[in-house]
């Protein structure tokens, strides 16, 4: 067997039988790359210098496809052959089926050149409507064709099982297996009301925080707010007592702008309430950033049109703010 025939075997061994029409589809396939090899050519040796095997291989081939369909497609003499009427009938059809076959694949690699179809996101539920979504607006107008589908979920969705084309999470690390782009660090920082820093007098210093009480955001409830910062004189940790807590990062927010308390926030989230006077941020960059923002993907050599247009969107993410 010829490298070129057992390449072929190897490609078309997931499809070799199409149970509902009973059709062996590698040989049928194989029986009309050889017709057709032969129409262009005009004899067994020059199709089977096209397709890579001898004449012999060429007129096998042939001898197999007219066993198997019952009936003489080339007509051999000593000096010559022809296709008969129904071997012209065959290639004539195999050759809309090949223009058919060229025409889809241009077409499907057109089309993953036009951004279009269904855009599946998952993102966390604050970061997704708070951070995300103005950029999703934008693309949305800049591509008419294309739709969006955004699913806001503190829970890691699986990308294959979901259906999700880009996952936005938030972690110290990616996942291992998907591709992984940085769009942002998740910078946080500590923040209270101008009113409530006039009322209980604004800390001076990083020490100073103990004094004041906090506002927490969390799964359980805590019984301190606990922050471990860098502070002139290196890393150094401060506890606060409990003013307020909620599973709703929102809540907490809500809570520091009516003046409770000392927050930790996303400054995704506080950065209007800082620019409105709200919210002042207290000691800024004493909070380490720990984890950065990363847009997950599929692995593979082409990323889908609709998958790069957001991530162009999504580049000036770190410079925004």
């Amino acid at each position: 067997m010829t490298r070129a025939r057992a390449g072929y075997n190897a490609l078309m061994r997931p499809f070799t039988h199409d149970s509902e029409s009973g059709i062996d589809l590698r040989e049928s396939t194989w029986a009309l790359q050889t017709l057709l090899a032969i129409a262009s050519s005009g004899s067994f040796v020059g199709a089977g210098e096209r397709l890579g095997i001898s004449a012999s291989g060429v007129s096998k081939a042939v001898t197999r496809a007219e066993s198997r369909l019952g009936v003489v497609l080339v007509r051999r003499t000593t000096r010559k052959l022809s296709l008969t009427d129904l071997g012209r009938a065959y290639v004539a059809r195999g050759e809309r089926i090949v223009a058919d076959l060229r025409t889809l694949e241009r077409e499907v690699s057109s089309r993953d050149t036009k951004v279009e179809g269904t855009l599946r996101i998952a993102a966390p539920t604050v970061y997704g409507p708070m951070r995300l979504a103005p950029h999703l607006a934008r693309l949305s107008r800049a591509h008419p064709r294309l739709a969006i589908e955004l699913r806001c979920s503190d829970r890691m969705l699986d990308l294959v099982e979901d259906g999700i084309d880009v996952a936005i999470r938030m972690v110290a690390a990616p996942p291992e297996g998907l591709v992984a782009r940085v769009l942002e660090d998740d910078r946080r920082g500590i923040y209270a009301s101008a009113s409530y820093l006039r009322r209980k007098h604004a800390p001076s210093t990083i020490d100073g925080l103990a004094r004041h009480r906090g506002l927490v955001y969390g799964p359980s409830p805590e019984p301190a707010l606990t922050l471990r910062l860098v502070g002139p004189a290196g890393p150094t940790t401060v506890s606060l007592g409990v003013a307020f807590y909620s599973d709703s990062i929102l809540a907490v927010k809500r809570a520091a702008v009516l003046g409770l308390g000392v927050a930790v926030l996303p400054t995704y989230l506080a950065h209007k309430d800082v620019a409105r006077g709200r919210l002042v941020e207290l000691f800024p960059g004493a909070l380490p950033s720990t984890r950065k923002v990363f847009a997950l993907t599929h692995p593979g050599s082409r990323m889908p049109a609709r998958v790069r247009a957001l991530l162009r969107h999504l580049d000036g993410l770190a410079a925004e703010r």
